[in-house]
Order: C-alpha cells, then structure tokens, then sequence
C-alpha cells in the first residue's frame, strides 16, 4: 500500500531490547526510543501500531499477551526483508528455499516475535552447523541413536552443501496415500530427523502455543480439509491408512482418551512409524515445548498445555510405548547445547530469544 512507511531497519531485537512498560504508555518497547508510533492497517479492518524506526507493527490486543511482528512495508521485497530477521543462520538460504517457497505453509507467519518455525530454524539449523544433530537426536530420544542424521523442517531436507531444498520421498508417498484428497496444509513435520535407512524421527514443535486438541463432537468431513474430530481422525489415519503394512501393530485404537486426543502427535506418530516401515527402520515422535511458556498458560478445549505422554502412550501398543517423548527447550538447552562451546551461538540466540516481549526461556 502506497500510504504505509517503509523501514530501512534489519535489526533483529531480543528481550534485553524491550521495556515492556512503555507499551501502557503508547510508546515504540525499544529502550530509548523516541520515535512517534504510526499506525498501518491490518487484516482491513484494524490500524495497529508501528515504529518505523525499528520497523516493529505491535500486536497489543491483548494486555496479558501483547507481541510484535517485524515490519519493513508492504512491499514484497520488505516482507521478505522483515521476515529475515528472525533468522540468526543461513539467511540468504531461507530467503531461497523457504520464504520463496510454495509448499511451505503459512509463511507470513515467520516474521512475527512468538514464530514457532523460526524457532525452530534458529535452534535446529544452529545446531546442525556445530555438528551436534547426533547427541541431539539421541538425547530427544531418551535413548541412543547410532548414526548421522539428515534434517528437514517443515518435511524438506537442509542440503546447505548443494544448496537444495527437497522433500523426503517417503513423506510425500504418505501424503498421496494417506491424505488423497487433502488440498494444501498437509501433514508438515515441524522438524525430522533420519539417519538414512535407520531411523525416523518427528518431532512436534511448540513455542508459546498448546498442543491442539481433536474435537470430541463428531464431524462431517469437509472435502479438502483434513479432519478435526477425534473419529475423524482415526478413520482417515487409522482405519483407512493404506500406508502402513498393519496400523494396529503399533496403535490400539479403543485406548484413545477421546477428551484429550491430541490430534497432531497422532499423525505424527502415523507418519513417523509408516516412513520407518519402508526402509524396515526404527521411529520415533518428540513433542518439544517451551516449560516457560507453558507454565503460564492454562490447558482450554482446544489446547492443551500439560504433558501429553499418559494421553499418547495409553494407545500405543507395549513395545512402543518409549517411541513418544515429551521434552522441553530448557532442558534441551541446559544438557546440549550450554556447555559446548561449539553451539555458542545458539545459546546466546536462546537467552535472548523474546516472548510477548519478555525473556522466552528461563535458562
């Protein structure tokens, strides 16, 4: 739009930045800043607040959750340049094969402060660049994993090397085969982690959000969308999934707790073991979330914010109970990533990283 500033900012911001009482005042939350707050229009039918200085737009709608978004105008080329910082590594990569790219959902999600996918980026991709993804993979396990792992977020492989950006053949055999039908937002692992024909791993990523729950009511399934309802869910992944050789060797589907079905780890683990099952390999599905954020938050309807691991495990046959695992990102951070001075990086980018403008991780 012709009447929005364009901001030459490329800083990217962590919470030792902010003040979060100069927002009640209706100031820029950057220390120091003197800048008169503009509005822009949003969703055209809301005008928010926007710095043009540091080229933030604040989301203040809620007074117990207000965020912010990186902001540079409403260009293409300044939407990518906001999204970019919030990046750490890797940039011109992301600009390349993710922020350009049509099978990744939802990228105008990433510029904004609480994105769960730049998190992901941030930490995964740092983590893979010290040469660590190894001791990570076994430590998310609770169990050791021999082998070199391959990364893909978001179900495409980070080949940095041969700047390639492809999507794992098994996960898109999945997909025709399991979601026939489903138009856009298929099943995206937010992070994978393979050692090739060894081992799978899924892992269900979670920032400030819950892990959704399924609807108890029934539905009928709307064509193109994926089902939301607890026996909708267990009829298109379960009942009629063609993708595994038999389902029921790892799930038992009368011991689901429909009042807390989690919807996304289910599929996960749907996916996980059927990719396994074509190189006869091992599997395993990591739910990863923030003991911070969480800690907040009360579990609603929808999202639920406690550990889910009786909630899955219940359904899973015996000798896949341990193939679910419920870690933290404080715990992650403390017995990985803190005392090696390879991952440096990393760590700093996790103790400053912001949530609704104030420390995310308590490390």
């Amino acid at each position: 739009m012709k009447d929005v500033p364009t901001s030459d900012c490329s800083d990217s911001y962590t919470h030792y930045n902010f003040d979060v009482n100069r927002l009640s005042q209706c100031q820029c939350p950057i220390k120091g800043c003197t800048n008169e707050l503009l509005t822009v229009p949003y969703r055209k039918i809301y005008k928010l607040p926007y710095c043009v200085k540091h080229g933030i737009r604040l989301h203040l709608r809620s007074k117990n959750s207000p965020t912010f978004v990186y902001f540079n105008g409403d260009r293409k080329e300044d939407h990518i340049k906001a999204r970019l910082r919030n990046f750490v590594f890797y940039k011109q990569y992301v600009k390349k094969h993710v922020l350009e790219s049509p099978s990744k959902a939802e990228t105008w999600r990433l510029g904004y402060e609480n994105s769960e996918d730049a998190v992901s980026w941030n930490v995964f991709v740092g983590i893979m660049k010290a040469g660590a993804l190894s001791r990570t993979m076994s430590w998310l396990a609770g169990r050791k994993i021999d082998g070199e792992p391959e990364i893909y977020l978001w179900g495409s492989h980070i080949d940095l090397n041969n700047n390639r950006h492809v999507f794992r053949p098994e996960l898109i055999q999945a997909r025709d085969t399991i979601e026939k039908g489903i138009q856009g937002f298929w099943t995206e692992p937010d992070v994978m982690l393979i050692v090739p024909k060894k081992f799978v791993m899924c892992i269900e990523v979670k920032f400030t959000s819950g892990n959704t729950l399924a609807q108890i009511e029934e539905e009928k399934e709307i064509a193109g969308q994926k089902p939301k309802s607890v026996k909708g869910i267990i009829q298109r992944y379960f009942t009629r999934n063609t993708f595994w050789k038999d389902g029921s060797r790892y799930i038992q589907p009368n011991d689901i707790n429909h009042k807390k079905f989690h919807g996304q780890l289910f599929r996960n683990i749907v996916f996980a073991s059927g990719m396994a099952e074509k190189f006869d390999g091992d599997w395993q599905v990591v739910n990863l979330v923030s003991s911070t954020q969480w800690n907040k938050r009360a579990s609603t309807m929808d999202a639920d914010y406690e550990n889910p691991s009786d909630a899955v495990r219940c359904y899973l046959m015996d000798q896949y109970k341990q193939r679910f695992t419920f870690q933290t990102w404080e715990e992650l951070f403390a017995h990985v990533i803190k005392e090696n001075d390879s991952l440096q990086d990393v760590a700093e980018y996790m103790k400053g990283k912001s949530a609704f403008f104030k420390q995310a991780f308590a490390l």
